[in-house]
């Protein structure tokens, strides 16, 4: 009961109170590495109650920003090619950083080093033959914000961005 309700965001006080303990046997169940892998168990089974509704939501939001791409209005053609390209590059990312983080685990990367608590980080004797990742899977690709680097939206936008004074007019 006390994983599930610190899990679902309560404070510590809220979670001592709905599972019938005290504050101080929250915070040494919370110093638990058992206990907090318990809550991310929990954690995980509650977001996947809510992943599967956001997915189902999601073909049809990515339906109609689709459609919106052929609009009429400037403006809102060219905030739906912006959100598609945005929701794109994140998805992207995502996915690289989920299968980078997973292969560092699967390799061992997980565990503490011996300068933790230190206040130095660093990799330790035990990660040399790892490869660690980029500090941003982005860092090398050309920033498509910055002119001659990446996709080109120049030519989307024009003397009215925002598409206010079509809007005004219809």
């Amino acid at each position: 009961m006390l994983a599930t309700a610190l899990a679902a965001g309560m404070t510590h006080e809220q979670a001592a109170k709905a599972a019938g303990v005290s504050k101080r046997t929250v915070a040494r169940r919370l110093a638990d590495p058992a206990f907090r892998s318990l809550m991310d168990v929990e954690q995980d089974r509650i977001v996947g109650r809510f992943t599967g509704t956001t997915v189902a939501g999601l073909e049809k939001a990515i339906a109609r920003l689709t459609a919106l791409v052929d609009s009429e209005s400037d403006g809102v053609a060219l905030g739906a090619c912006r959100t598609l390209f945005e929701f794109t590059i994140r998805l992207r990312e995502h996915a690289t950083l989920t299968r980078r983080i997973a292969a560092l685990e699967a390799a061992g990367c997980e565990q503490p080093n011996e300068t933790e608590g230190s206040g130095v980080s660093g990799p330790s004797a035990g990660d040399a033959g790892v490869q660690q990742p980029d500090a941003h899977p982005a860092a090398e690709r050309p920033d498509p914000a910055v002119p001659g680097e990446g996709v080109e939206l120049g030519h989307l936008v024009d003397a009215d961005p925002g598409g206010r004074e079509a809007d005004r007019t219809a």
